[in-house]
């Protein structure tokens, strides 16, 4: 299976917390409803049925984690695991949706380390008690012995495994080798400062260029990589987290992540099934099923009515596989759409954000068709920057003004003060001489993204 466990949990979990927003919506509508009386809410209540994540019919969807014990398999042994299953609520009739993915038992070796340390001492505390029951006369020396044999043996045992849980903790938290690599590294760089300065030095006191172009060779292919290694060694995390608030950013660095010190102490991770965005036959049945023909009885001729094609059509667009839409841009400046999908993320997007869309149909087209690709699978849609963008932005020497090739993000570019843009422009990479710009790109799709008041889930 090409998704990745970690990909399957996230929009497992993606897919619930969009299911319970959207039910807690509905209910938050009829709650607030001061026209009705309290009485006809909870009637309006009562009726509320939420729809499938998936099928976006009345029935909800089932979200559920179940515990599974140990259990011996075929003559092998399966631990303890937890599953997360999500299916479609309908049970008479049902969509495609099966989500089913076995994430094992996760804890984490701190916690592991103290359960197994307090295992060891209430054992040595029930050696002192039947010690002292001995003593008192309430067992007897047989049976004392015995007890004592029995909790030794699990004392040894808990004691080694406590041992190697240990081991394994320290080979992350305190690894000598890498240590010993960090070390060796971090006095590799003083010796490649002092190149450096001793190069500049000659360049002030003879005047040749050489000696710059030494310096800039050493720093680009020798100092850069290594102070980046150093900087892995030192913390396993290091982001920059963006604040929305305040437009400001944050370094954020650990020595190790989290998912360094996990331990799956029950069965492995898997993905026992993801079968998710309706398929062609499942539409097909839902379509048969809603087709069935009314017959009408009177003194004539019984005559077959049928529900209108409204249904058919729904169906069509839910089993459409083209999500290259050109639209069909009308005289009084509107657009439509011939996939109703299609139609239906043009009709619910923010008239602001429409508005600029307008403007660029190359850039209207990929927009909507991406998003319709990704709503067909039950994702959420991403903001896309313009086609042709250009980055890094163009500074007009003439009006002091930054041109990214679209009137939109001119404006709102040249909006920033000085200080913010110049903080923006190092929001890129260095690889073999090459700039990469993809987290200025990203930064800029989030901030057009809020500011135009964008929706993931349309």
């Amino acid at each position: 299976m090409s998704l990745s466990i970690d990909d399957a949990i996230n929009e497992y979990y993606k897919l619930k917390s969009k299911y319970e927003t959207d039910s807690a919506k509905n209910k938050s509508k009829i709650i607030r409803n001061t026209k009705l009386s309290w009485k006809e809410r909870v009637i309006e209540y009562q009726k509320l049925k939420p729809k499938c994540i998936n099928c976006k019919r009345p029935g909800g969807t089932i979200f559920s984690t179940n515990y599974h014990p140990e259990i011996f398999k075929d003559n092998k042994y399966e631990g303890q695991f937890r599953q997360l299953k999500a299916i479609c609520g309908i049970i008479s009739d049902p969509c495609n949706l099966n989500i089913t993915i076995n994430i094992g038992s996760i804890i984490q070796l701190p916690s592991l380390l103290k359960k197994l340390e307090k295992e060891i001492f209430d054992l040595k505390n029930t050696i002192i008690d039947d010690k002292n029951k001995l003593l008192f006369g309430y067992i007897t020396t047989e049976q004392a012995i015995e007890r004592f044999n029995d909790i030794k043996e699990l004392v040894e045992h808990n004691t080694s495994t406590l041992q190697l849980y240990l081991d394994e903790y320290y080979k992350i938290v305190d690894n000598k080798d890498t240590s010993k690599v960090l070390k060796d590294d971090i006095e590799q760089s003083y010796v490649l400062i002092s190149e450096i300065k001793e190069c500049m030095y000659n360049f002030n006191v003879e005047n040749n260029n050489q000696y710059v172009n030494d310096a800039v060779n050493i720093y680009v292919n020798n100092l850069k990589p290594l102070l980046q290694k150093i900087m892995k060694l030192k913390n396993k995390e290091n982001m920059v987290w963006y604040n929305e608030d305040n437009n400001t950013y944050h370094l954020i660095q650990n020595k190790f992540s989290v998912s360094d010190i996990e331990y799956n102490e029950g069965a492995r991770l898997s993905i026992v099934k993801y079968d998710v965005g309706l398929k062609a036959s499942t539409s097909n049945n839902l379509g048969e099923k809603r087709k069935k023909q009314l017959i009408i009885e009177s003194s004539e001729e019984p005559e077959q009515v049928e529900e209108p094609e409204q249904v058919e059509e729904e169906t069509e667009s839910l089993n459409s596989d083209e999500f290259n839409q050109i639209p069909i841009y009308n005289s009084d400046g509107s657009v439509s759409w011939s996939n109703k999908l299609h139609q239906n993320i043009w009709d619910k997007i923010n008239p602001k954000l429409k508005q600029i869309l307008l403007k660029n149909h190359e850039w209207l087209e990929t927009f909507i068709n991406s998003c319709a690709s990704l709503r067909n699978e039950s994702k959420p849609c991403k903001f896309i920057n313009p086609p042709n963008l250009i980055i890094p932005p163009m500074l007009d020497m003439d009006t002091n003004k930054y041109d990214l090739g679209n009137d939109y993000y001119n404006d709102m570019f040249n909006k920033f003060d000085k200080s913010y843009q110049n903080t923006l422009l190092l929001l890129y990479s260095n690889k073999n001489g090459i700039k990469d710009y993809s987290s200025l790109e990203d930064t800029l799709a989030k901030i057009a993204a809020k500011d135009l008041g964008f929706v993931e889930y349309i």
